[in-house]
């Protein structure tokens, strides 16, 4: 009997061993469904990832590229300013206006001290070469001038001395 019970106990068991084994293989085929289907989802999630980084980074190149092009546009369109500003002055210089200067308040805010630069420069030249210009009209028209007292310096004193020489020969001629 003891055997018999024994053979029960063992068919029962095949039996148990059999239904888990089976209950072993579906867990395990429901598990490499589940991960084969996590793996399609995470490789879904990280080609969208990957999509939306790279049409952000586009995105962000074109913002840049927009950015730089009317950057760039600005920049043309300031220095074009500034040009044409110094070559009217310069032309006007060249055609003998020496008054014309550049007009410092139409320019942009960076480039004024470039501009007030320029008109100064202008005015250290042309400002001795006006009283120059005086006294030789003067000069011309047979008046004597007295000297001139200005401090110039480098070669526009020399001018002075010059006019100041010719001044005081002019006057020895008269007396």
């Amino acid at each position: 009997k003891d055997m018999s019970k024994i053979s029960q106990i063992n068919a029962s068991l095949g039996q148990q061993q059999a239904a888990i084994q089976s209950a072993l293989r579906e867990i395990y085929d429901f598990k490499t469904r589940e991960s084969v289907i996590a793996d399609k989802s995470f490789t879904k999630r990280a080609t969208t990832v990957k999509d939306i980084t790279l049409i952000a980074s586009l995105l962000l190149i074109v913002i840049i590229f927009y950015f730089a092009v009317n950057l760039t546009l600005s920049i043309n369109r300031i220095l074009g300013s500034v040009s044409d500003e110094i070559v009217s002055v310069t032309d006007a210089c060249q055609n003998g206006h020496l008054s014309r200067r550049i007009g410092v308040e139409k320019m942009n805010q960076e480039f004024r001290p470039i501009a007030d630069g320029i008109n100064r420069i202008l005015d250290s030249v042309i400002n001795p070469l006006q009283v120059a210009a005086g006294y030789i009209a003067m000069i011309s028209k047979g008046d004597i001038p007295l000297k001139i007292t200005d401090e110039y310096r480098g070669d526009f004193n020399e001018i002075k001395n010059n006019l100041n020489n010719c001044i005081e020969g002019l006057q020895g001629l008269v007396e």
